[in-house]
């Protein structure tokens, strides 16, 4: 359990993610609450069943309840299972929905093996994969160079990266789940963060809309702010966008 989920308890984090779930259908979209019962993290079980990307898993645990989409997600399967062309997006924070680094400080920046190999199929059932950390992005020289004695271990398949850094060696264990597809930006601890304001806008203007589904994967309270105010400035990209919520207060 993280230090913000003490303070903050699964009831009171459930209430406010129920609560954006309302507003965010309210304006267009649609929110799907996926934490799991278990350990606070991804049920990739829901995840996999209350979207497209089940459609692609080549082993699924559960088939796609098609009840749980939208129109459009349906329209889209029917599109899928007829051998068109869908464009499936992932616009996910790293920490807090796949991490918390909050969590005691021991291991700070591990991922257990189950949601390392959800990470995994996520990856490779979607065409593009934009994540989001507020983690310092450095170079592996600047690594070296920064922390000469190593006080934080050197990344592993599995373990990434020791929070706060996200190195390129992190980055390259991801890309190798599936080359060319995954894209890492950073964004800003504190303030608002643009990168999916401009994500939207080039979408936008990119066409392919009809046929594209983006699935942003969000933890927080600021992330569910983020998400409305989004739907509000572009509510062309509403039906577009279904947003996961794994039901936590800050991280």
């Amino acid at each position: 359990m993280s230090i913000a989920e003490r303070l903050f308890p699964k009831e009171k984090c459930l209430k406010l993610a129920k609560k954006a779930h309302e507003e965010i259908k309210r304006l267009g979209s649609a929110s799907r609450i996926v934490r799991s019962e278990g350990n606070g993290y991804i049920d990739w079980d829901l995840v996999f069943s209350q979207s497209l990307l089940g459609e692609r898993l080549h082993n699924p645990s559960e088939r796609v309840i098609e009840e749980s989409l939208t129109r459009k997600e349906r329209e889209l399967l029917g599109r899928m299972r007829a051998g068109e062309e869908v464009n499936l997006v992932i616009w996910a924070d790293f920490d807090g929905v796949f991490v918390s680094p909050a969590v005691n400080w021991r291991g700070s920046g591990k991922i257990d093996l189950i949601t390392s190999l959800g990470l995994k199929e996520m990856i490779q059932t979607a065409d593009r994969v934009l994540f989001r950390t507020s983690r310092w992005l450095v170079s592996d020289d600047s690594l070296v160079k920064r922390w000469p004695f190593k006080m934080f271990p050197e990344p592993l398949a599995g373990q990434l990266t020791v929070f706060p850094l996200f190195d390129e060696t992190t980055v390259a264990i991801l890309q190798k789940m599936a080359p060319d597809k995954i894209e890492v930006r950073h964004k800003p601890l504190f303030g608002e963060d643009d990168s999916l304001r401009r994500e939207a806008v080039e979408l936008m203007h990119s066409g392919n809309l009809d046929r594209m589904m983006i699935y942003s994967l969000i933890s927080s309270e600021k992330d569910r702010r983020e998400a409305e105010g989004l739907l509000r400035e572009f509510p062309t990209v509403a039906e577009s966008l279904v947003f996961f919520d794994t039901a936590h207060y800050y991280l």
